[in-house]
């Protein structure tokens, strides 16, 4: 079921973690991704899955690897040896060379065992100010009736430039930015 809400019985269920390892439901956090096996619409088992997110550094196509370094800072080379399916804008291709090290994504295993890399959307923007307020930022209107200017930052939304951590009090009017949303939650910053 995608994206979608049932209730399982538990008790019974075998539940593993992504290495395989056997774990309870109080190992699941709200917000955890699983993988559930189904035959007809009975649950066979549970698998947690481990969420990666942040920039890919290094894409290699002909060996089937890429590398993402993620929003803490830490580096992590994946390997695509049993597929991948790689989902931008709605469509979905399954060539790593479809990837550049400008995008942002989010990687899981699917239950298929196969790599899912969910690119992030972006948007080109000047910024204008931010509201402390209301924890909005602001960017320049694109045009007169641009009713999409206000966006409130996840809660551990990444502003920087280059490497280098900034407060989002440190952005200014007129610097350019790029903003990356996961699920439409603004979770990076980019100054250029």
């Amino acid at each position: 079921m995608d994206g979608g809400t049932t209730v399982l019985n538990t008790y019974t269920l075998p539940m593993t973690d992504e290495s395989g390892k056997s774990i309870k439901i109080g190992d699941l956090k709200v917000g955890d991704f699983v993988n559930i096996t189904f035959n007809g619409s009975a649950p066979l088992a549970l698998r947690a899955v481990k969420l990666n997110s942040g920039q890919l550094t290094a894409v290699d196509a002909a060996a089937g690897t890429f590398t993402l370094k993620d929003y803490k800072g830490g580096a992590q080379t994946f390997s695509a040896a049993g597929g991948v399916k790689i989902i931008r804008d709605g469509s979905t291709t399954t060539s790593l060379g479809s990837l550049t090290t400008a995008d942002r994504v989010e990687v899981r295993k699917d239950s298929d065992g196969s790599t899912i890399i969910r690119v992030l959307s972006q948007q080109s923007r000047v910024f204008w100010r931010y509201e402390s307020g209301t924890n909005e930022i602001l960017v320049k209107r694109a045009s007169a009736s641009d009713s999409n200017y206000r966006f409130v930052p996840g809660p551990n939304v990444y502003i920087h430039q280059g490497d280098t951590t900034l407060p989002v009090q440190s952005l200014k009017e007129n610097d350019k930015i790029i903003m990356y949303f996961n699920n439409n939650i603004l979770v990076e910053i980019a100054k250029q």
